[in-house]
C-alpha cells in the first residue's frame, strides 16, 4: 500500500525538462512522504480496531518544548490472546482545555470508526483532574453519552503517583525534606564543574520532576546509597574553596549542613525503606501485561506490607539507630525537640489513608475479571511476578 502511494507520489514529481529526478529533500515531498506513512499506520490501526473484541481509549494533556499544550490521545485493543496499545496523534490545545474542546476531540477521534463499534469503547481512562473526571460535566460524562459502555477509571499508576507526592506534602518536615532533596539534585545542573566532581566520585543524582515520584525515588536511593562517598566529596570542596567559586562553596555548605542534619539522615532511612516497597508496585503498575485484578491485589499488599511490616517500633528503632549511626544524636534544638516515632508513624499512616481513599471505588470494577478471565489465571500460576518486576524495575532504576 505504502509503495503505491509512494509511486504517486513520485510520478507527481517527475519533470520532462530535467529528467524526472526524485531526490527527496524539498520539504513538500518530504511532508508527503510523512503523510503517506501515517496514513498507512492509521490504515492498519483501523483495522485493528474493527477486528478487536473490545477497546479503551486514553488521553492525557501535557506542554511541549514549545510551551504549546498538546492532547496526547492512545488506544488498548483487546485481540483475545493479548492487549496492545496503539499511539494515535497530538492535538494541540493550546486555546482552549474545557471539557467541551477536550470531548469535541475526543469524539472527533473516535467517529472514524463508526456507530458500529460503540459498543466496543467499554473504557476511557484519563487523569483525576476535574475537567476529566468530572461526573457532571467532565469529559468522561461527555463521552458516555454517546458511549455508554465506556466506564471511567482514573489511571491506577497516576493515582498512586499522587499518593507518594500529596502524601509528602502535609506535614512541614517532610516537605522540607523533599526541598532539601531537590537542592541536592539542582546542585550540578548548572555547573559542569561540580558535575565533573561528582561523577570523579562515581556520585550521580537525577533532577526530579514535580509530578513523576520515581524522579523522587532515584534521587533519594542515589544519596542513600552513596551517603558516604557525597560527604567526602562536598567536604573536599568546603575544605579547599580554591578555584570554586562563592556559589558553589555556599550551596556546597548548604548540603553538608542536610547531610550533617539527624532529621534529614533519620528521613532519608524512612523513605528509603518506603520506597523499596513503593518502587515494585509502580513498576507493576506501569506494566502493559499487567491485568486488572493483578494490580489491584498489589496495591492491597503494598497498604498491608506498610502496616505490617514498617508501621511498629522496631521498624522505627532501625531508622533512628541508622540516623544515629551516621550523625550521632540529635544536637540541635529543633530536632531534639522533634517526636520521631510519631513523625515516623504519621508519614506512613498518611500514605496508607490516601491509597484506601484514592482506590477506594476499585472494587467496583471487579468485574473485568470476567473478560478475560485466562489472563487472571495465567498470572495466578505463573512464576512469582514481584520477582520478574523486580528485576525489571532493576533495568529502569539501575541505581536500585
Amino acid at each position: 500500500m505504502f509503495d503505491r502511494r509512494l509511486h504517486g507520489r513520485l510520478q507527481s514529481t517527475e519533470r520532462p525538462d530535467c529528467g524526472g529526478f526524485f531526490t527527496g529533500v524539498s520539504p513538500e515531498v518530504q511532508n508527503d512522504l510523512i503523510e503517506c506513512i501515517d496514513s498507512v499506520i492509521q490504515d492498519q490501526i483501523d483495522t485493528e480496531v474493527r477486528q478487536c473484541q473490545f477497546f479503551s481509549i486514553q488521553v492525557d494533556e501535557t506542554t511541549d518544548i514549545s510551551a504549546k499544550a498538546q492532547l496526547t490521545a492512545i488506544i488498548r485493543l483487546d485481540r483475545g490472546s493479548e492487549v496492545v496499545e496503539r499511539f494515535l496523534r497530538f492535538h494541540n490545545v493550546s486555546t482552549s482545555r474545557s471539557a467541551e474542546t477536550l470531548s469535541g476531540i475526543v469524539k472527533g477521534i473516535l467517529s472514524r470508526y463508526g456507530d458500529s463499534l460503540k459498543d466496543k469503547l467499554i473504557m476511557q481512562t484519563y487523569d483525576g483532574a476535574a475537567v476529566m473526571s468530572g461526573h457532571l460535566n467532565g469529559l468522561q460524562t461527555l463521552i458516555c453519552q454517546d458511549y455508554p459502555y465506556a466506564f471511567f477509571f482514573h489511571c491506577a499508576a497516576h493515582r498512586f503517583n499522587l499518593v507518594l507526592c500529596q502524601s509528602a506534602l502535609t506535614m512541614k518536615d517532610i516537605k522540607i525534606f523533599f526541598s532539601n532533596i531537590s537542592a541536592f539534585c539542582t546542585y550540578s545542573k548548572p555547573s559542569p564543574e561540580r558535575k565533573a566532581h561528582l561523577n570523579s566520585h562515581g556520585i550521580d543524582i537525577p533532577n526530579p520532576g514535580e509530578t513523576r515520584w520515581y524522579y523522587k525515588s532515584r534521587a533519594i536511593f542515589a544519596i542513600y546509597n552513596s551517603y558516604d562517598i557525597l560527604v567526602s566529596a562536598l567536604t573536599e570542596i568546603s575544605e579547599n574553596p580554591q578555584g570554586w567559586t562563592d556559589e558553589t562553596v555556599t550551596k556546597t555548605d548548604g548540603l553538608l549542613h542536610y547531610l550533617e542534619s539527624f532529621m534529614f539522615c533519620f528521613l532519608l532511612e524512612l523513605y528509603h525503606k518506603i520506597l523499596e516497597k513503593s518502587t515494585i508496585l509502580y513498576s507493576i503498575l506501569q506494566n502493559t501485561s499487567i491485568d486488572f485484578a493483578y494490580g489491584i491485589r498489589k496495591i492491597k499488599n503494598f497498604v498491608e506490607c506498610l502496616n505490617n511490616e514498617l508501621r511498629n517500633d522496631a521498624a522505627f528503632n532501625d531508622c533512628y539507630s541508622a540516623a544515629e549511626t551516621k550523625v550521632g544524636a540529635p544536637t540541635r534544638r529543633s530536632e531534639r525537640h522533634t517526636n520521631y516515632k510519631q513523625l515516623f508513624y504519621e508519614v506512613i499512616d498518611s500514605i496508607v489513608a490516601m491509597c484506601n481513599e484514592r482506590f477506594s471505588d476499585a472494587e467496583s470494577f471487579s468485574f473485568i475479571d470476567l473478560v478475560n478471565p485466562k489472563i487472571f489465571n495465567q498470572w495466578e500460576n505463573a512464576v512469582p511476578q514481584d520477582k520478574i518486576l523486580q528485576d525489571s524495575a532493576t533495568e529502569i532504576w539501575p541505581s536500585f
